[in-house]
């Protein structure tokens, strides 16, 4: 076997290693594999010094995420993806100020306006409450980007927060934004957007699901019309509609789901997907 090929079964086993660490919360064991991983990795392993970042991130070691990142933006091309995921890593370990730093950079020399970076921005702007800041990012986003989106998954977001506060009207006119830009409708999950609104409608105690169903019209989407149709006003069948809607395993995770309201970015500490 090539030695390149050694190296790289390397460092994937020291971050596998450390990933599990992080999960049971062995921050000391997860960070001495992450010294291994760290010996072991080339400076052009880009992606093993990304897990660095995510890793570290998990075990709440501020200083040793900006020590990893100073070391790449010292080894160009400092790329999009290296910067999506130290926004990653700042969110987990809510450094709003040293995101917003980060951000401001990117977009100083960025060739290529991400909307994954924006996602990520918006996502925790909002987690902190922070929503003129969110509205804030995606307004020029739309500028820079001259209007050429995908924008949906981040008015998806704005959908979720509203709802959260009880601004209904808010939240309809960020959904039906989404839905009007998306063009492949089954690249979301619509049932877990109904299931929040119904939610939110008897948990209120008013009728909303006509105008929740007129917008699911509007953009041509009838076979949604008729699962909503089928709600009533009864909290039992309510609750049957909802579970037919998640199924029984996305039932029991939905809390947690709809309050991230959030499907776009990579959310495992060991994962690299685009």
């Amino acid at each position: 076997m090539k030695r390149e090929d050694e190296d790289k079964i390397n460092w994937t086993i020291y971050s596998n290693l450390a990933a599990i660490y992080v999960k049971v919360k062995h921050f000391e064991k997860a960070e001495s594999a992450l010294k291994m991983l760290e010996k072991v990795a080339r400076p052009e392993e880009r992606e093993a010094f990304h897990f660095l970042l995510s890793l570290y991130a998990g075990t709440g070691n501020q200083g040793e995420v900006y020590r990893v990142w100073n070391y790449l933006k010292s080894v160009p091309p400092v790329t999009n993806k290296s910067h999506l995921r130290m926004l990653q890593s700042l969110r987990r370990l809510n450094d709003i100020e040293g995101l917003t730093k980060c951000f401001e950079e990117w977009k100083s020399s960025c060739i290529t306006y991400d909307m994954r970076l924006v996602g990520t921005v918006i996502r925790a702007s909002l987690s902190q409450g922070l929503c003129e800041e969110a509205l804030s990012v995606l307004e020029e986003a739309i500028k820079r980007r001259e209007g050429k989106g995908p924008f949906w998954r981040a008015h998806k977001m704005f959908a979720f927060f509203y709802l959260e506060k009880r601004k209904e009207d808010l939240a309809l006119h960020h959904l039906e934004a989404a839905l009007s830009e998306a063009k492949d409708y089954n690249r979301w999950n619509h049932s877990r957007v109904i299931s929040a609104f119904l939610k939110y409608y008897e948990e209120e105690k008013i009728d909303g699901v006509e105008k929740l169903r007129q917008i699911f019209k509007n953009c041509n989407l009838d076979e949604i019309c008729v699962t909503i149709e089928a709600s009533t006003n009864t909290i039992e069948e309510k609750e049957v509609l909802r579970s037919k809607l998640l199924g029984p395993h996305q039932l029991l995770k939905e809390e947690s789901e709809i309050s991230q309201g959030h499907e776009d970015l990579p959310g495992d500490v060991h994962s690299e997907s685009e």
